[in-house]
C-alpha cells in the first residue's frame, strides 16, 4: 500500500463510505468536498516534506544553485477494494527565486546570510500545491503554500524560514531567519560560523586556544516571486 492510500484509508474512508451510503446527493457533494480537501492537506504537508528532502540532498551535495524535485504521476486516493477510483491526487513543487540564482532585479533583501565557504548560506522561495481530481481529470480540491527556505552547507542542510499559511499563533510567519534583535541581540537566529584548533595528534597545542569568530554575514537583494505582492516574505 502506497503512502497515499494509506492515507485515505485512515482519513477518507469512513467519510466518504458514510456519505456515498447514508447521505442524500447534496450531503454526499458536501462530505466528498470535505474529505478531498483534507486529502489535499495532508499531500500538500508531504509535498512539502519531498521537497526540502529534496533540496537538502542537493545541499549536502554541494549546489548553491537548486532544482525542484520533478512531479509523480497521480495516484489514486481509495482502498483497493474500491473501483474504479473516484479521487487521484498529484503533488508538484516550484522555485519562485533564490539567491544564489543572482536573477531578477531584488524584490526582497536576504538578512545575515552566513557566507563562509563551510556554510554558504541561501534563501529559496517555493509553491508546493496538492490538486485532487476525479477519475477523469475534473478538479475537485487544490491546496497551495509559498514557502521561504534556508539552505546550508552543513546539517540540517535545509530549514522552513517562512510559510503563507498561518501558523498556531494565527499569522502567516515571514522569513524570520537573519535576525539579531532586543537587548545585547538576545533573539538571534543568524548562523554564526568560528574557528576552532584542532590538532588530534598533539591535542596538547590546543590546550586554552580561544574559539575565534569569523563570520562573514551578507545581506544580498534576491528576487522571490512569493514575495509581490504578498510582501510575507523577507
Amino acid at each position: 500500500m502506497t503512502y497515499l492510500q494509506a492515507l485515505w484509508a485512515l482519513v477518507l474512508c469512513a467519510v466518504l463510505s458514510a456519505a456515498w451510503l447514508d447521505a442524500t446527493a447534496a450531503a454526499t457533494l458536501a462530505a466528498a468536498r470535505h474529505a478531498s480537501l483534507r486529502a489535499a492537506g495532508v499531500a500538500l504537508d508531504r509535498a512539502q516534506d519531498v521537497l526540502v528532502e529534496a533540496l537538502a540532498a542537493q545541499a549536502e551535495a554541494g549546489a548553491t544553485i537548486f532544482t525542484a524535485p520533478t512531479a509523480g504521476p497521480r495516484v489514486a486516493l481509495c482502498p483497493p477494494d474500491i473501483r474504479p477510483c473516484p479521487m487521484w491526487v498529484s503533488t508538484g513543487a516550484v522555485l519562485a527565486g533564490q539567491t544564489g540564482s543572482g536573477q531578477g532585479d531584488g524584490n526582497q533583501t536576504a538578512a545575515n546570510l552566513q557566507g563562509q565557504a563551510v556554510i554558504v548560506e541561501q534563501r529559496i522561495g517555493a509553491t508546493v500545491t496538492a490538486n485532487v481530481t476525479s477519475v477523469a481529470g475534473e478538479p475537485i480540491a487544490q491546496l497551495s503554500r509559498r514557502l521561504t527556505l534556508r539552505t546550508l552547507a552543513v546539517w540540517p542542510y535545509v530549514t522552513v524560514s517562512g510559510t503563507s499559511e498561518a501558523s498556531v499563533e494565527g499569522v502567516a510567519v515571514g522569513d524570520f531567519a537573519g535576525a539579531c534583535t532586543g537587548g545585547s541581540c538576545g533573539d538571534d537566529s543568524r548562523v554564526h560560523a568560528v574557528l576552532q584548533c584542532s590538532d588530534p595528534a598533539q591535542p596538547q597545542n590546543c590546550a586554552g586556544q580561544p574559539v575565534i569568530p569569523v563570520d562573514a554575514f551578507t545581506s544580498p537583494p534576491w528576487y522571490d516571486a512569493n514575495a509581490a505582492p504578498q510582501g510575507w516574505s523577507q
